[in-house]
């Protein structure tokens, strides 16, 4: 009776050791990524609280930021040809 609370004692033991480890390494991966993406990350919650406290600005250049990045990647899209001919007609036969 009395070896089983002692392996008991070292299993819960063993545990808390295990989540202590598992908190650190959750902690270092967490200030790598904001030390990786900080200058973003500032820059959005900058937009979001000028969003919150009025200020359409943050708003404006959030929508401009936006519509640029989308029209880069469907004018990257369009150039890269997409893998098709674009000088051949196509036709769908999918669904018949």
């Amino acid at each position: 009776m009395n070896k089983t609370k002692k392996n008991l004692k070292k299993i819960a033991g063993q545990n808390t050791a295990e989540y202590l480890v598992l908190l650190v390494l959750i902690a270092v991966g967490t200030i790598g990524i904001t030390s990786y993406f900080g200058k973003s990350i500032e820059q959005k919650m900058s937009q979001v609280t000028s969003a919150i406290s009025g200020n359409d600005a943050g708003v404006l250049s959030a929508r401009n930021a936006a519509t640029n990045a989308a029209t880069g990647a469907v004018n990257d899209f369009e150039a890269s040809g997409h893998g098709m001919d674009m000088n051949k007609n196509h036709r769908y036969s999918g669904g018949n």
